[in-house]
């Protein structure tokens, strides 16, 4: 049972929840479709995951998914292979008649997928189609992209395989549905249950899956590292003037915190910056990252500070090493940020702080051509630049509470020979403003949209403006999740 009322959504783990489904499966499949009663349960629903939405204590709407390994007879059975791990299965959509029409089933596919994508990367997701679901091929293969079908003769009658198994189909679909669960989550006011999270919550899940590390560098894969490095250094050193006050402030209010690390330190400059403020000349400052090019950039270049090649996902430190976790410009590239977060609790010590700054794409203000490329190349990135709407939210199922939290406006009301800080405004000039969205244009999919509002930029005299937030947490002791 749940504490809540209206409309929330939630991971449901089968043991707790299956009468829920049981009646909701009953009332759509059985008693609505005719359909047999093997639907009202699955041989994997033990470990499948099942996507819930409720109004109150009533499941109203759920999709399971189930998945598969290479060598499952099922699978099998469909022929269907695959060089990643698991294939996943999209099953048991149900939903009552009185909450049909508002897209509510579209919101729950589009998490399902986007959500089990983030956390395993399937080459091959498939639906089995039966009954009267056989009819809605031709609008499944339109909504989400199935790109072939097929019809097979299985236990409890002659179905329909729907599958995606293309990887450019895959990743269009992907980021469609990303999209369009923020787009109607918040038209609902709902908030998106992490899955990552659930799994990580009961055993028999956690014991069942390999949610293996994000070894993709989702940032640097689609740019040019020469074209890179200088906005990035120029970036990590504006941002260092912004936030050098809350250093000093935090290294003198915390004199038994000594040991620093800047996660995913890029090419290590704002560590530099750090290291020569006084009140970090005792502390033991390191950097890590998952770039050769970058971890080898920055040992050259600042020697005195210890850099190392890894992953946010997996350190590799010792529990408990850490006292000032700091992450800048990092989480926008992670698919699995709740994970990230789990590490970063494992290897903080008890009074240790995680420090994280990020760009926030929903604040931006300009006119609509500049608006348009910011959302629009939001939309085609892989990792999710309004991460910092949901960090609180993961931060606390990670064990985390907020300590401190600022934001600074960043916009091109100043001059380009000298950036300057006033208050919470970081006032830069023009053509420096602009470089500060330069990347964008590197990416083949918004190229024009790039020089359009590139174009106006510099024909008008428009103010743009974007906030870098800001927020320290803390460990909750009492309780991790």
């Amino acid at each position: 049972m749940s504490d809540q009322t209206g409309l929330h959504l939630r991971w449901i783990y089968f043991e707790e929840g299956r009468e829920d489904l049981r009646q909701l499966r009953k009332a759509v499949f059985i008693e609505e479709q005719e359909l047999g009663e093997f639907v009202l349960e699955s041989p994997l629903d033990d470990i499948g995951l099942h996507l819930g939405l409720y109004d109150g204590d009533t499941l109203v709407s759920s999709i399971s998914l189930f998945l598969y390994e290479n060598d499952d007879p099922f699978t099998q059975k469909l022929g269907l292979s695959s060089e990643s791990r698991y294939m996943v299965q999209y099953s048991r959509r149900a939903e009552l008649k009185a909450y049909r029409s508002q897209k509510l089933a579209t919101l729950m596919v589009a998490h399902a997928i986007k959500s089990v994508y983030e956390l395993f990367q399937p080459e091959i997701m498939f639906a089995t189609l039966m009954g009267t679901h056989r009819q809605y091929r031709d609008l499944y293969v339109a909504n989400y992209g199935f790109n072939r079908h097929f019809d097979i003769e299985l236990e409890h009658g002659e179905a329909t395989v729907i599958v995606i198994d293309d990887h450019k189909v895959t990743h269009h679909l992907v980021l469609n549905m990303r999209n369009r669960c923020l787009e109607l989550s918040r038209l609902h006011d709902l908030n998106l249950p992490d899955l990552a999270h659930h799994i990580s919550s009961y055993e028999k899940l956690y014991k069942s899956y390999n949610m293996e590390p994000d070894q993709t560098n989702r940032y640097l894969n689609p740019l040019s590292l020469e074209d890179e490095l200088p906005r990035l250094s120029a970036q990590a050193r504006m941002l260092f003037m912004t936030q050098e006050s809350y250093w000093k402030s935090i290294l003198n209010d915390n004199p038994n915190l000594t040991r620093i690390i800047d996660l995913g330190c890029g090419p290590g400059v704002y560590f530099s910056c750090l290291s020569k403020i006084p009140e970090a000349k005792t502390r033991t400052l390191s950097g890590m990252d998952i770039s050769d090019a970058f971890i080898s950039y920055a040992s050259f270049t600042h020697p005195k500070i210890n850099w190392i090649n890894g992953s946010v996902y997996k350190t590799d430190l010792p529990s408990g090493s850490i006292d000032i976790a700091h992450a800048s410009f990092l989480f926008i590239h992670l698919l699995k940020p709740y994970l990230a977060i789990k590490e970063i609790y494992r290897i903080l010590s008890d009074e240790g702080l995680f420090y994280i700054s990020d760009v926030n794409d929903t604040t931006f203000k300009g006119p609509a051509v500049i608006a348009d490329m910011v959302k629009n190349h939001s939309n085609i990135y892989d990792g999710n630049r309004e991460i910092m709407e949901d960090i609180d939210y993961l931060a606390d199922k990670a064990g985390f509470y907020v300590e401190d939290s600022f934001s600074i406006t960043v916009e091109n009301t100043g001059t380009d020979d000298h950036p300057k800080l006033e208050g919470q405004t970081l006032k830069l000039g023009k053509w420096t403003m602009w470089a500060m969205f330069s990347f964008m244009g590197q990416r083949d999919e918004i190229k024009d949209d790039f020089s359009e509002a590139e174009s106006h930029y510099m024909s008008h005299s428009d103010t743009i403006s974007i906030d870098i937030q800001s927020k320290i947490f803390k460990k909750k002791l009492e309780r991790v999740e």
